[in-house]
């Protein structure tokens, strides 16, 4: 059995601690879990009002210098000086740093020889190297397959949505880590994306003189009507002129939509980091093979999931081991 399935711990176990605490679940049609305030906020400061309660001393304003261990653990900070019998490192990544985040987690476990799995963004918007800005703000459900030096390699269902930067929404951060995998490779990464999945046919009016864009337009999205018959040089056609062949080449460029990916918006972006201290090194209740009495918890180790709650559930579960220490 693998490090994450040993692990884990059941979702009921964890949903009964959250909502002790206050904390309510609700579950979407997919099965994934969210907060039925849909605020991440309220949690923060529910968690805090806890920690308090339990009389967690919480110290602010400590940027961490150095770590080093004798008998004891030696914390040197911007202003102060800590031992410790036992470390717990519980530091996350460095997705979002314009709220704080760093890497200062996997430089402690460096520092103690641990092994790092390089780090790649996650759940993250995507890039391509000539983004169709005329489509900025267009938003779509769509099927969207991954493909990688010419071969899929995931399919996913769900809303996309162009950017002038490239491309986003809920489908689009499904598949971002292994797109970011196989960038980190130095694979050719495309999007072929079905904009819609149950359009069979397109009817035309043999005596209608309407512009072809607005006799799309009127099935279509009127900026993905304009691309569309660019990209079949049927543009400058009205809709009498539009012929069988060339329904079928509208039809083929709507369920085939492609897009050439070339990077992500990285840790500013993501909502998570893949990547992190090797499993290998750690024993199931999240201790280090390498040193005594220190811990890696949460994100800082090398476990990435999808959205919808599973990177929440595995920090959630990595800090219950913690729970005989």
């Amino acid at each position: 059995m693998d490090f994450v399935s040993q692990t884990l711990i059941g979702f009921d176990r964890v949903k009964s601690i959250l909502e002790e605490l206050g904390i309510k679940l609700t579950q979407n049609s997919d099965g994934k879990v969210y907060p039925m305030s849909r605020e991440a906020k309220s949690v923060v400061e529910i968690l805090l009002y806890e920690a308090l309660n339990l009389k967690v001393e919480i110290l602010y304003n400590q940027d961490v210098k150095n770590i080093s261990k004798d008998r004891d653990f030696i914390i040197q900070t911007s202003s102060n000086s800590f031992k410790t019998s036992k470390l717990i490192i519980a530091s996350g990544s460095s997705v979002y740093p314009q709220l704080g985040a760093s890497n200062i987690g996997l430089d402690i476990a460096s520092s103690f020889k641990h092994n790092i799995i390089p780090t790649s963004p996650s759940l993250v918007q995507l890039t391509t190297p000539n983004p169709i800005k005329s489509l900025s703000g267009y938003r779509q459900k769509a099927k969207v397959k991954l493909i990688s030096n010419g071969t899929t390699i995931q399919e996913v269902s769900g809303d996309v949505l162009f950017t002038n930067y490239g491309i986003s929404g809920l489908a689009i951060l499904d598949i971002s880590y292994l797109v970011a995998k196989g960038l980190n490779n130095y694979e050719y990464i495309e999007l072929s994306i079905n904009l819609l999945e149950d359009l069979k046919t397109l009817s035309i009016n043999k005596s209608s003189n309407k512009p072809s864009k607005l006799w799309l337009s009127g099935f279509i999205n009127q900026k993905l009507a304009q691309i569309i018959l660019s990209q079949n040089s049927l543009l400058d056609k009205k809709e009498k002129d539009i012929n069988t062949k060339d329904i079928k080449k509208i039809i083929y460029s709507l369920k085939n939509f492609r897009l050439e990916i070339d990077g992500t918006r990285g840790e500013k972006g993501a909502e998570v980091m893949a990547g992190g201290i090797d499993t290998r090194e750690l024993n199931y209740n999240m201790s280090s093979k390498l040193v005594d009495n220190l811990y890696f918890i949460g994100e800082v180790v090398d476990v990435v999931g999808d959205r919808g709650g599973y990177n929440l559930h595995w920090a959630w579960s990595s800090a219950l081991r913690l729970v005989d220490i």
